[in-house]
């Protein structure tokens, strides 16, 4: 059992009566979203056999902060902003008039995140020990589901946190070149792609309240007591917490082709290609990337006696190599 100060809760996160009956709380809240964008471009021939073109672009948004109760700027979601920055550059050389070359350079980068209109609150504050401000990720009001006074903004979601980190590296480049009724062209790309990406909804607990804690016997409490009542004595039914933390995966990509364009006759034209790719696998930077092995000895098979089959591994960074390690999260696993 934990007690909640549901007096200081309720204080941050449920707004007065603004009006009579039932439904006591009447608002209108507006929301919207401001965005921008700039461009930039070149666009040059150096030579009569070369020619340069480049681009760059910024655009960032931010949806505005949603307070659905006045005066309670706890309570909603709160800023979300967006920036995008890509970069494209290209390179074409003529070396006759049957052979081209070109070279691609581009780089993009988005970022996005949410926070709760108050980033971080002190969780001492709901009763909770101080120990909390630093173990949760981002530290805020608790989430509480009241089975039949329950508001959506309170119920977890009103605690939003997301971080996103995108980057897109590439690099390519093709040869093309005319012999005859045949248009051979050769090409190869290479691309790193960066995913760093966290979201919880529930970064302090969502916290549920029941009758039970209040009925005449909590065990079979029908219909007697009251969830209003048990958060009032801050006794909850039950709970969850989610510890998050923001991956920094990563994955490579190559890939290579060759196409053959066969002016067979002056209106038939056959195409024909090959392409390889590689599409890696993903790796992360601090080794919390798992796989399952369903071909590796199981950690069961030597106590069982069994040619039991199935492990866990995590990805090493940046190899992208398996490493069984001795144990993870609490599941033993062979030894690396």
């Amino acid at each position: 059992m934990w007690a909640l100060n549901s007096h200081r809760t309720g204080q941050l996160c449920y707004p007065l009566p603004n009006a009579s009956g039932v439904n006591n709380y009447i608002n209108n809240y507006g929301t919207g979203v401001n965005s921008k964008q700039f461009v930039g471009r070149i666009d040059d021939n150096i030579s009569s056999r070369q020619h340069l073109f480049g681009r760059y672009t910024y655009e960032s948004g931010i949806y505005e902060p949603v307070i659905p109760f006045a005066g309670l700027p706890t309570v909603g979601t709160g800023p979300e902003p967006t920036t995008v920055n890509q970069f494209t550059l290209s390179d074409n050389y003529t070396f006759n008039t049957s052979t081209i070359a070109e070279v691609r350079l581009a780089f993009l980068r988005f970022t996005w995140s949410i926070t709760p209109p108050v980033p971080t609150l002190d969780v001492t504050k709901f009763n909770w020990p101080a120990s909390f401000n630093t173990e949760m990720a981002f530290p805020y009001g608790p989430g509480l589901c009241i089975n039949g006074y329950s508001i959506n903004f309170l119920c977890g979601n009103y605690e939003q946190n997301l971080r996103s980190a995108n980057n897109n590296y590439s690099i390519g480049g093709s040869f093309t070149k005319e012999i005859g009724r045949h248009t051979f062209k050769f090409g190869a790309d290479a691309e790193r792609l960066d995913d760093n990406y966290g979201q919880s909804n529930d970064s302090s607990g969502s916290y549920s309240f029941s009758n039970g804690m209040t009925a005449l016997n909590p065990l079979n409490p029908g219909t007697s007591g009251n969830p209003f009542a048990s958060y009032l004595l801050g006794y909850g039914s039950g709970g969850s917490a989610t510890q998050l933390h923001i991956p920094a995966a990563s994955q490579r990509y190559y890939g290579i082709y060759a196409n053959d364009q066969w002016k067979l006759t002056t209106n038939l034209t056959l195409n024909l290609g090959l392409r390889w790719e590689q599409p890696g696998a993903f790796t992360e930077r601090t080794n919390r990337a798992t796989v399952f092995l369903p071909q590796a000895a199981s950690p069961l098979a030597a106590p069982s006696g069994l040619p039991l089959k199935g492990n866990y591994a995590l990805v090493s960074w940046p190899s992208g190599r398996i490493v069984l390690t001795r144990s993870y999260t609490g599941i033993s696993l062979l030894p690396a």
